[in-house]
């Protein structure tokens, strides 16, 4: 006898999306450029939209306003949000650490009834999204990025104490912004993604710890494995060990969030350049130095004699990140905390030999010793040690990176990436009977 998952196979479904950053055709719209981060987003879209089963309206936050416009047969719409204030409004809004009002989600309620979705899919939990589900009976799933209760725990971590400190002495800590600012704003976050993991109809991840997560708190709740679909640009980079830079260099993706463990690479990279590797360099990309941990990492470069040794990017192109690894010796991802980080993910698919922290979701991601090496969290002297190995064996660098984009390669296939979807799309909507 077929299964409801098999009845539901041959018809299409209208899926709504709602995501966190506004995709590359909103910004082409609006007259903003196309936005770097994000563009996993457009990649899984356009895999999902190819599989034939969906039709698909995607609901994106900006801080722009655009129409509804359609484009390649899916319907965009925009929730804009309110930027930055300045003055007195804008330092008690940054103290109050608004997180979403009632206005919004009334909009984002309004949006869902309009397009009638059969499923109505929500990709993370770091906004007020999720919070639909309270309010229709559509079916409502999740896909799970960063589990803002982990991540909250863990902002500064491997920060000595003096150094937190130091951020209540600054201006903008007054005015509303800044690190701790931000540190009491996804707290309250992670109570917010308590209620909207509490309502949801299942979830959607991509490693061991976010499955044990769901167990943990939902343990009835249904539970897929959906891999992402990475940026097409990727897919055809490589590295070759006799095609990188003429000069040792370490090339990581940063972040301005404290984290991300960059004072852990910072300390592994002095102990390297003052013992075998004097030359070695780091090449860090990202919104670091604009945003509130600028000044966080100059104290850090001074203190440790990098000011030399750092070269500080700014945010790159899917392309250009490209380049970056195939010139670096190495890639590291030296977080105190991540799901399934797609700096990572990208690394492996490009065939760079990777050194990641043993956190959260990564050793899903990468079978120690095989396809990468694993070093524990904030331990920069066992990091410079396997840098150290890395660095001065090419064969040894050479066979991690190769056996990584094999891995990645099955793991982020977007054909695959894409049918895991639909299907738990279906397997949902049969066990809400909505046939």
């Amino acid at each position: 006898m077929a299964t409801p998952e098999a009845a539901l196979s041959g018809r299409r479904l209208r899926v709504l999306w709602f995501v966190n950053l506004p995709l590359e055709a909103v910004c082409r719209r609006a007259g903003a450029g196309v936005a770097v981060v994000g563009g996993w987003l457009d990649a899984g879209r356009a895999a999902l939209v190819a599989s034939g089963r969906v039709d698909l309206a995607v609901v994106t936050a900006a801080p722009l306003s655009c129409d509804t416009f359609c484009e390649d047969g899916i319907t965009y719409f925009t929730i804009t949000e309110p930027g930055p204030r300045s003055g007195l409004g804008g330092a008690l809004r940054g103290w109050r650490h608004p997180i979403g009002s009632r206005e919004t989600l009334d909009r984002c309620l309004r949006t869902l009834r309009t397009w009638d979705p059969d499923i109505v899919h929500v990709h993370g939990t770091e906004r007020l999204f999720g919070l639909v589900a309270e309010r229709v009976e559509t079916p409502v799933v999740v896909s799970l990025q960063g589990i803002l209760r982990e991540y909250v725990e863990a902002y500064f971590k491997g920060w000595r104490r003096r150094d937190v400190m130091r951020l209540a002495c600054d201006g903008e800590f007054v005015k509303g912004r800044g690190l701790l600012h931000s540190c009491w704003t996804m707290r309250r976050g992670a109570r917010r993604e308590a209620a909207i993991v509490a309502r949801v109809g299942g979830f959607l991840g991509r490693t061991e710890w976010d499955r044990q997560y769901v167990r943990e708190v939902r343990p009835e709740a249904p539970y897929f494995r959906c891999p992402e679909v990475m940026r097409r640009s990727f897919y055809v980079g490589g590295w070759r060990p006799d095609a990188v830079a003429a000069e040792p260099t370490l090339y990581c993706t940063g972040s301005a969030a404290p984290y991300k463990g960059l004072e852990c690479l910072l300390a592994a990279l002095a102990r390297l350049r003052r013992s075998r590797w004097p030359g070695l360099r780091l090449r860090l990309s990202g919104e670091i130095l604009a945003s509130p941990m600028g000044p966080v990492m100059r104290r850090w470069t001074t203190r440790l004699g990098l000011s030399d040794a750092v070269d500080w990017l700014g945010p790159l192109s899917a392309e250009k990140v490209v380049e970056e690894l195939e010139n670096a010796w190495a890639f590291v991802l030296p977080s105190h905390i991540e799901n399934s980080p797609n700096s990572l993910c990208e690394a492996m698919l490009v065939g760079a030999p990777c050194v990641a922290s043993r956190v959260g979701g990564v050793p899903t991601l990468v079978s120690d010793g095989s396809d990468g090496i694993l070093f524990q969290d904030g331990a920069d002297t066992e990091l410079a040690g396997v840098l150290d190995v890395v660095l001065g064996d090419r064969g040894l660098a050479a066979r991690l990176g190769a056996k990584a984009r094999r891995t990645a390669m099955r793991r982020h296939a977007p054909e695959a990436a894409a049918q895991a979807m639909v299907s738990a799309y279906d397997a949902v909507l049969a066990s809400a009977g909505r046939d």
